[in-house]
Formats: structure tokens, sequence, C-alpha cells
């Protein structure tokens, strides 16, 4: 006998298997949280191993393509294959100048730190560390002769355990990083050779992606995926030009402003410091710490004041006035909301939040201007 198919009960009965099967892995996940929480953090950590050359392609692609963009504009036959604009010259005239610029930087570091400055610098930190080891000497010898030394040995010797114990560590961790540096470059070559074609092919590359996603999705989720791209895109290339731009003036800053104290290397700092600058804030912590350190062993530790009270000063200026204006021009937030933005998820998410602060606040705001906009025509239509 022939049972009849009942498409109702069909449905009910694919229902509830698919809902048992959700409880139960979910049971099963709870029970095993540590192991599934490892397993997929060991499979992000894999899934980012193996792509890093493409993230990293995707990420210089992104920086670069305004200057390709610019110098592809200059030249007026564009080269066409299959219908699809070849950007090589204007992509080979970018690697060209940012590789030379980068040149040039190591270049004045090079020059600006001779032979004789490192020299004297590890002559100034080889007395600094004798005077700390003489100062330790002493006061041993000082405790010793009062019979506290004798009270001290077991936290003495496990304080030495320890910093043994971290040294060992530390030496495992940079023998591991040494041997990862070939790694490191073998990705950034690869990155670099994938985001020239990223570059060149951009057109075809482009349509190739729109082309696939109309095929498997439907035309409102496809339009809406391709608005969001739209309008990211021009969010975070506004705000990484504000950020280049807020280095180079940080940087000019405070080589002119280390110069004007006194304090050495100042070329040196300052390009460190306003390429360091791209993130939010660590540039004035490397500036501080590098500069501190150059005015302790130059031999004038109160260089190393004035280093620290510069740098909080442009520090202050930067936050408050220059990214304000120059990034939020750039992705056309209003300097009062730049500052609210930095702070509100710098509170929320640290350092990253930080980072993700203003391209963030952008894109929401175009997005509620979107929805008043739409909501403001429809009140009026209704009128």
């Amino acid at each position: 006998m022939k049972l009849p198919w009942d498409r109702k009960y069909i449905k009910i009965s694919f229902h509830v298997v698919v809902t048992v099967l959700v409880i139960f892995a979910v049971v099963m996940g709870v029970g095993r949280f540590g192991y599934v929480a490892l397993s997929i953090k060991e499979f992000f950590h894999k899934l980012f191993s193996v792509s890093a050359p493409l993230i990293i392609g995707i990420v210089a692609a992104f920086l670069f393509d305004p200057m390709v963009e610019f110098f592809d504009k200059r030249f007026n036959k564009k080269h066409k294959t299959d219908g699809f604009v070849k950007r090589t010259k204007g992509t080979a005239i970018t690697y060209i100048i940012v590789f030379a610029f980068i040149g040039v930087g190591i270049r004045l570091m090079v020059s600006n730190l001779g032979e004789t400055d490192v020299l004297q610098f590890a002559d100034v930190l080889n007395w600094y560390l004798q005077g700390i080891s003489e100062m330790l000497l002493s006061l041993q010898r000082s405790l010793s002769a009062m019979g506290i030394l004798s009270s001290l040995n077991g936290i003495i010797n496990s304080l030495i355990g320890g910093v043994t114990s971290w040294i060992r560590n530390l030496v495992i961790i940079l023998a591991g990083s040494v041997t990862s540096v070939g790694t490191v470059v073998l990705n950034l070559v690869i990155g670099l050779v994938a985001a020239f074609y990223f570059l060149s092919e951009k057109d075809r590359i482009l349509f190739r992606l729109k082309d696939t996603m109309r095929a498997f999705l439907p035309h409102k989720t496809s339009d809406g995926i391709e608005t969001f791209a739209h309008d990211a895109n021009t969010v975070f290339s506004g705000y990484v030009t504000g950020q280049i731009i807020d280095a180079f003036i940080m940087a000019s800053l405070i080589i002119v402003s280390f110069w004007a104290a006194g304090i050495k290397y100042a070329v040196i700092i300052g390009i460190i410091s306003g390429f360091s600058n791209l993130i939010p804030y660590i540039g004035a912590v490397v500036a501080f710490v590098l500069s501190v350190m150059v005015g302790l062993v130059s031999g004038t530790p109160i260089k190393a004041v004035y280093a620290g009270i510069i740098v909080i000063i442009l520090q202050q200026i930067d936050s408050m006035i220059i990214v304000p204006r120059v990034v939020g021009r750039s992705v056309k937030l209003h300097p009062v909301l730049v500052i609210l933005s930095l702070s509100f998820f710098g509170r929320l998410f640290g350092l990253w939040g930080m980072i993700i602060a203003v391209p963030t606040t952008a894109l929401l705001k175009i997005y509620l201007d979107r929805v008043y906009n739409k909501r403001k025509n429809n009140t009026i239509a209704n009128k």
C-alpha cells in the first residue's frame, strides 16, 4: 500500500529534525565549550596564516588605489583588453614612487644615524648598565651589613628564578621570531605581487565579482551589497587619506620641534613616529618612548624631559585640532563627531575601538542621512 505524501507533515517533520539537531549541537557545544572555542581559534589562526598573502595584497591594493587612479587619469589613451581598462602604467608608477619614498626615508635615517652615533649610543648605554650594577652591589653590601639580606634570600632566589625563566622564554620567542622572518618576507612579497595584479586588473576583477554575486544572490541583496561596498570604500579611502596627511603633519612637527630643542635623531624619531601615527595614539607613544630613551642615553637627561613635554603638547594638538579637522574633512564628519566617536569607541573597545571609530561613525552617518532623507521625501510626498 502506497502512502500519500503530505507536504504539510513533511515540512513539520523537517523542522522537528532540524530543531533536535540544533538543540543537540548547542548542548554538545556548551558541554565542550573550551574545546570548541580552542578549535575555532585554531581554525581562524590557520585560515589567517594561509590567507596572509591575499590579505596583504588586498590591503596594499586598497591603500595604493588612489595613487593609481590619479596617475591613470593622466594618460590620454587607456589600454583595454577584452573591453576592460588596463592600469599597468599607473600601477607601475605608483610602485616606483612608493618604493623610492621608502628608500629615501631609510637613507635619511641611516645618514642621520652615523657609525659614530651608534658607538656613542652603545658606550652611554654600557655606562648606565655599569652604574645600575654598581648600585645593586652597593645595596647588597648594605643589606648584608644590616643582617637583612639573610631573611630576603628566599624572595631573592624566587625573583632570580622568575627572571631566569622569563629570559629563557624570551630567547625561545626570539628564536621563533627569527625563523618566522622568512615567512613574513615571503608573504609580503607575494602580497605586493598580488596587489599589483589587483590594481592593474581592477576593472576586470570588479566586473567578475559583481557578475558572480548577481548569479548566486537575489538582485535586491546584491544591490545592497554593492551600495554598502561603495559607501565603505568611499569612507575608508577618505579615512586612510586623512590619516596619511595627519601622519605627515605630525612627523614634520616632531622633527622641527625636536630639532629646535636640540634633541638628537630628530629625523629618525619623526619618521618612525609619523608612520606609527597611522594607528591613533600609537605614534605619540612611540615618539615619547624613543625621545626619552635618546635623551637618557645622550648624556643629557634633561633632554628626555623636554622631549616628553613636546610629545605631550603635540599629541594634544593632534587629537584636539589636527585629527578632527583633517580626518573629519576627509570622511565628511564634523570635528566634534570625530572627537566623540574616538572617545566612545576607545572606552568601549580600547585601541581597536579608536582605529575603527571614525570610519564606523562616518558609515553610520551616511545611512542615517539616507534614512532621514527618505522619510523626509515620503512626508513631503504624502502632503
